[in-house]
């Protein structure tokens, strides 16, 4: 019985967390606010399959919490040209028993007035190891066609 409601709660916070994403990739970009001169738009997603599914990978840009990415979703954030640190700290609880791998943190350059996409994958899952990856626009706008943007982040600090 109690391994039942376990089930149950799960499932609806799962549902909660499904409810507060946003739109898919291509709605967003039909009606994005325009990027600032001198500035460019970065966007960081995470594909559906990917275990674990309760795993929310944490992003730095240049050291800064920018947000936090479940399975299947992704994120957003405008930043001045030029190029950027990118990396996904370890959670303390994960990494306190072994079960995170620190990130290889990526550079990334990002061009005046473009759109860079950056994939965020799950190397493993015991322990988990997350890795980032610059990918073509082609290839990055048919992935997100099919997930949504993240829900906001929380605690991010």
């Amino acid at each position: 019985m109690r391994d039942a409601l376990r089930l149950v709660a799960a499932g609806l916070l799962g549902l909660a967390a499904c409810a507060q994403r946003g739109p898919t990739y291509p709605v967003f970009a039909a009606s994005a606010p325009p990027i600032a001169a001198g500035h460019a738009r970065l966007v960081v997603y995470r594909t559906l399959y990917t275990p674990p599914q309760d795993f929310y990978a944490q992003l730095t840009v240049d050291g800064r919490p920018v947000g936090t990415l479940p399975m299947g979703t992704w994120l957003w954030v405008d930043e001045p040209a030029g190029v950027h640190r990118l990396d996904s700290p370890p959670w303390p609880t994960f990494y306190a028993f072994g079960n995170q791998l620190p990130t290889k943190p990526i550079e990334v350059f990002l061009p005046p007035g473009a759109t860079t996409f950056v994939s965020l994958s799950l190397a493993s899952t015991a322990p988990i190891e997350v890795s980032l990856a610059v990918v073509d626009p082609v290839q990055a706008r048919s992935d997100l066609a099919k997930i949504e943007q993240a829900p906001p982040a929380k605690n991010l600090e």
